[in-house]
């Protein structure tokens, strides 16, 4: 199985954090993951208040866990942190997880776009 991360690169919060791409990878590989495989795309989104476009580190990660994902969200800023499961190249489910999450509501797999160079099982 596959896990994907959807990191947005503009913060979240009183005073939003403008990220470069190499600070959520460092982050990532900080907290024990591996990435072998990531690009940068723009999303649009609906947030809750309102529709969203960002850009976005869209990251295949290795070693990744409830608490280390947790810990990246806290230390981006970043409300959460969009979650995709695949196997076989299909999305099978995914979660949001960060320390905001719950304003986000449940993960949408409709806006959760898999390219297919990480789909590729």
């Amino acid at each position: 199985m596959k896990v994907i991360l959807k990191i947005g690169l503009g913060g979240y919060g009183a005073v939003p954090v403008v990220k470069e791409p190499g600070e959520v990878l460092e982050a990532l590989k900080a907290h024990g993951m591996v990435v072998p495989h990531h690009y940068v795309e723009v999303v649009e989104y609906e947030g809750p208040e309102g529709p969203v476009a960002e850009g976005v580190v869209v990251a295949e990660v290795k070693g990744a866990h409830h608490e280390a994902i947790y810990a990246v969200a806290e230390e981006l800023h970043e409300a959460c942190i969009a979650v995709g499961y695949l196997l076989g190249g299909a999305l099978i489910g995914g979660e949001l997880i960060g320390p905001d999450a719950v304003a986000w509501g449940e993960f949408n797999p409709e806006f959760f776009h898999i390219p297919e160079e990480l789909a590729v099982a």
